[in-house]
């Protein structure tokens, strides 16, 4: 026999390499692009079925920009539309861990702000260089209408 050759007997066979590459799984095929779709599909209709809802996240800083305030705040307001819970990290850096009061009137202004379409669960905690409250989204009866645009 050739060296090549397929014998199952011999330990220098390509055909007992490729088993050993493949621990045995050498004959099971992968599935197709639509079942991994498939797949995908119908786990993503089990997780929406269980009323499992994703906590979004929002970072902010104490001296946070106007304009960056106003985005985030903007986020915020379309999570706790879509229903989502909204954690709200605010993070001190170097001398900012002194003055903890301007970051707590920051995620005031920012609880303030998103009142009409969440509240906060608790108070907002200090863990450390961190301030963290969680809103949860007002009943639907109780938001503010859609706008059109």
């Amino acid at each position: 026999m050739i060296a090549g050759d397929l014998d199952p007997e011999d330990p220098n066979s390509r055909n007992r390499r490729r088993r050993r590459r493949n621990n045995g799984h050498a004959n099971q095929a992968r599935p197709s692009l639509e079942e991994l779709v498939r797949l995908h599909i119908e786990k993503r209709r089990r997780e929406s079925a269980g009323g499992v809802s994703l906590t979004k996240a929002i970072q902010l800083r104490p001296d946070a920009d106007p304009d960056d305030f106003h985005k985030k705040l903007g986020y915020a307001i379309g999570f706790l539309r879509d229903g989502h819970p909204l954690q709200v990290n605010l993070r001190f850096r170097g001398r900012e861990n002194r003055h903890k009061e301007i970051g707590a009137q920051t995620v005031e202004k920012f609880i303030q702000a998103t009142a009409a379409w969440g509240r906060p669960d608790t108070p907002p905690q200090v863990n450390g260089r961190s301030m963290q409250v969680i809103l949860k989204p007002l009943p639907t009866s109780q938001r503010p209408l859609e706008s059109g645009g």
